[in-house]
């Protein structure tokens, strides 16, 4: 997250842009949330929230110009889930934007019949990207070796859906 807001910055102040100013200071909170995120792994107290991570996510897209909805109807997740999914939206996020010319995201967290659905759609999908990169087939493995699978939709239109199942 912070090389893309450096990187959003850097663009805003090649064209100039008055909004540079204030991405410098989320990029500067950024930082400090990050050092304290730092600071609890060293000393073994570090936490992970699903929900600051959706938080962080449609702060993110929207300080790009992208419109995000979030729709999340689950209960409570294990420890061992919720960080499983925190590392999955975060990678899904990053894709949208390094890979698209996205101007709207979808990110939904359900729960259905024992399974947890964590699904990031969005516009804006670029031709030479509308097929599955290495990252999201890792990212897949990963989600695997937990139990759970992933599924990636068909890049048409423009559209692009990612979506992880995990089982309680």
């Amino acid at each position: 997250m912070l090389v893309l807001k450096t990187g959003l910055i850097q663009r805003l102040v090649e064209t100039g842009d008055g909004k540079a100013a204030g991405e410098v200071g989320e990029t500067l909170e950024l930082v400090r949330d990050l050092a304290g995120d730092v600071r609890a792994v060293a000393h073994g107290s570090a936490g992970c929230s699903l929900e600051d991570e959706l938080a962080a996510a449609r702060a993110l897209l929207e300080s790009v110009g992208v419109r995000c909805q979030i729709n999340v109807r689950c209960r409570d997740l294990s420890g061992r889930m919720a960080q499983a999914l925190t590392y999955v939206l975060r990678e899904a996020i990053t894709n949208v934007l390094r890979h698209a010319a996205a101007q709207e995201c979808a990110i939904r967290l359900v729960e259905r019949g024992g399974v947890v659905e964590l699904s990031v759609w969005n516009d804006g999908v670029r031709p030479s990207r509308a097929e599955g990169g290495i990252g999201l087939a890792d990212l897949a493995e990963r989600v695997a070796e937990l139990g759970g699978w992933a599924t990636l939709g068909d890049a048409c239109n423009g559209q692009f859906a990612f979506t992880v199942h995990m089982s309680f």
